[in-house]
């Protein structure tokens, strides 16, 4: 599968041929050795692009959880978002994960369905940090999410080691530049 491309408009013909030749050098090393896992990084701006216009955004406010509300909406966020990952067969993945277990926990009210959804969220996401079949050459990770989720602060605990664990994972894309013309 070819990773997806931003296009840069009217850049200097000698610039712009030295710039694209390191950029996918650069890009096929990363993935070659596993640190690029995917072939676009689906954010907000990335279905901005006409031609992505289908794209479904996969990014999830990144700062860490503080108190227990914040951790049941952000757990139910994470529901959402890594569903929407794993379902990505087209941009970020080569195929959808359907692999990985379905997220199938009701979304999070109190610290009890709280710990449930992050139990379920934790067995998702490190069973997809594993599964190389949709990644672009993707290693078995060796950082998964460990803590376990069972009251109010290891329930923050377990939704900021996902954050930085997703934030891992999904900024792991290796995109190419093309040249574009104005018009």
């Amino acid at each position: 599968m070819a990773n997806f491309q931003r296009t840069v408009q009217d850049t200097p013909p000698a610039i712009a041929h030295a710039t694209l030749q390191w950029q996918q050098r650069v890009t096929k090393n990363l993935a070659q050795q596993g640190f690029a896992q995917h072939y676009a990084r689906v954010d907000a701006d990335f279905p901005l692009e006409k031609r992505y216009a289908d794209a479904v955004d996969q990014s999830i406010d990144f700062t860490p959880v503080t108190t227990g509300a914040e951790s049941i909406a952000r757990a139910n966020l994470l529901k959402s978002i890594i569903t929407k990952h794993l379902a990505d067969g087209t941009y970020a993945h080569s195929a959808a994960d359907a692999t990985s277990a379905a997220i199938s926990a009701a979304d999070a009210t109190d610290t009890a369905t709280c710990t449930t959804l992050l139990l379920e969220v934790k067995i998702t996401i490190n069973a997809h940090l594993q599964f190389a079949t949709p990644h672009s050459r993707l290693p078995a990770s060796i950082l998964l999410v460990t803590t376990v989720p069972a009251d109010e602060a290891t329930n923050i605990t377990a939704v900021n080691e996902i954050l930085i664990l997703y934030r891992r994972h999904f900024y792991s894309a290796a995109e190419e530049l093309v040249l574009g013309t104005a018009g």
